[in-house]
């Protein structure tokens, strides 16, 4: 084996590594201080872009079954407490996309739910690939209704 294909392979390996404990890192939940992350990544089978609210198991299983598969484990949710926000940025033609919970408020009996939209920038490097980023979160049902404040970020790589 040449030094040309020996170095070739190690960074295919080192690349599927990393990309691997990416993939794991995305399916670990996230918590903030008034909500908890299901799960979240670059790769899901919605390719349209929308936020859904969610307030019962049955919805819940069909939103996640869209985006899974139907034999995809479920996460616990009690849904007599709480609610899932699913956020889905629809089909990009690279990687570097992505949605995070910034955060969420009480304004009074509301909720204020802070969805942060992030683009690669022009000089990022980014996956070749197409990618349909999405989040699912679990937030504490409130009396009053939910907003959503939605913040769009440019990221800036190289400079």
């Amino acid at each position: 084996m040449t030094k040309i294909s020996r170095l070739t392979t190690f960074i295919l390996v080192l690349l599927g590594v990393s990309l691997h404990i990416n993939a794991c890192a995305n399916d670990l939940p996230q918590k903030g201080k008034d909500f908890v992350v299901l799960k979240h990544g670059a790769y899901c089978r919605v390719m349209k872009a929308g936020v859904h609210l969610i307030e019962n198991k049955g919805d819940f299983r069909k939103y996640w079954a869209d985006a899974f598969g139907v034999d995809a484990p479920l996460p616990e949710v009690d849904f007599s407490r709480e609610m899932v926000i699913a956020v889905f940025r629809g089909s990009h033609c690279t990687g570097g996309y992505e949605v995070s919970i910034g955060g969420v408020e009480s304004n009074g009996d509301d909720l204020v739910v802070n969805v942060t939209y992030t683009d690669p920038g022009p000089k990022c490097i980014v996956t070749m690939a197409f990618t349909y980023p999405f989040l699912f979160a679990s937030v504490s049902k409130p009396k009053g209704k939910v907003q959503l404040k939605e913040t769009r970020v440019v990221k800036q790589c190289g400079e």
